[in-house]
């Protein structure tokens, strides 16, 4: 497609770093969904829509079959690493540009770190309320 229709820079305009760290399959998981509450009885969050989609469309990025066992990717990105496995997973989307939000917890890569890894720009965007926060004290 991109032979006959131009391809516009793709810019993440709201994302966060990258954890540093591996993930187990419950952990793992529980991050796939937004909900607080389990999965519905007899699932998993591997069977939802964003569950459907990461079993898709990342482990051929990691040198498996689509849809293989959660179990199996998860170990693929053991086998491969933090560090490479966010740089094929990260590099495939095509994203040019990032705008880091950088006020989660947790152990997260920086701007810069997401950069690298992505192959993109990167840059920290400043939140308001934080801001506003600061000025009120």
């Amino acid at each position: 497609m991109t032979d006959t229709v131009p391809v516009a820079d793709l810019v993440d305009q709201n994302c966060h770093g990258v954890l540093r760290t591996e993930l187990g399959l419950g952990t793992f998981e529980a991050r796939l969904g937004a909900a607080r509450a389990p999965a519905a009885p007899g699932t998993t969050f591997f069977d939802t829509q964003t569950g459907f989609a990461v079993r898709r469309w990342c482990p051929p990025l990691l040198g498996l079959e689509a849809h293989c066992p959660p179990a199996s990717y998860l170990a693929r990105r053991r086998e491969l690493g933090v560090a490479e496995t966010s740089r094929r997973l990260l590099r495939a989307t095509g994203v040019s540009a990032h705008l880091v939000d950088t006020g989660l917890p947790g152990d997260l890569t920086g701007p810069a770190e997401l950069a690298s890894a992505a192959g993109s720009d990167a840059r920290e965007i400043v939140r308001l309320e934080v801001l506003a926060e600061q000025v009120a004290d």
